[in-house]
């Protein structure tokens, strides 16, 4: 989060500020061990406002529906935290939201999380993140496992 902090008040390049925004996302979406419940849905300050609402209704039921399962059969201590991220690849593209087409980048990343006694092969580790930019803005419009 540092790291993107200083690259705003840095006026960083475009592509860097797609593969920090991405690496952010990923991070806060992600990371459930901080979560106070399935409605906590991390990484919102990323996906632009008018889809917010829509975004997070969808993750409550693809991503976060198992936050009490794994509660109560597990803890709090092995909900899934991201401790290592690898940028693989950051390429630009041209992609379409809201029916407009926007110059963006799409950030391919391996997800590492922390050990815990939750099995690690329902995780979401391989993924392509797409970012454009609005009114000097970057913000995540999709998310695709590989």
């Amino acid at each position: 989060y540092n790291e993107l902090s200083n690259a705003i008040q840095n006026n960083a390049d475009s592509k860097k500020m797609a593969e920090l925004v991405a690496v952010n996302f990923a991070y806060e979406f992600f990371t459930l061990k901080e979560k106070t419940g399935k409605e906590d849905v991390g990484g919102l300050t990323f996906i632009p406002k008018e889809k917010q609402e829509e975004f997070k209704d969808y993750a409550v039921y693809k991503y976060y529906n198992n936050y009490q399962a794994v509660l109560s059969q597990y803890s709090k201590d092995d909900l899934p935290s991201v401790i290592l991220h690898e940028v693989n690849q950051v390429t630009p593209s041209s992609l379409m939201y809201n029916q407009a087409t926007y110059d963006g980048y799409i950030v391919s990343l391996t997800l590492k999380y922390e050990e815990s006694k939750l099995p690690s092969d329902g995780l979401k580790t391989v993924m392509k993140v797409s970012v454009i930019e609005i009114d000097n803005i970057s913000y995540v419009i999709a998310v695709e496992d590989q």
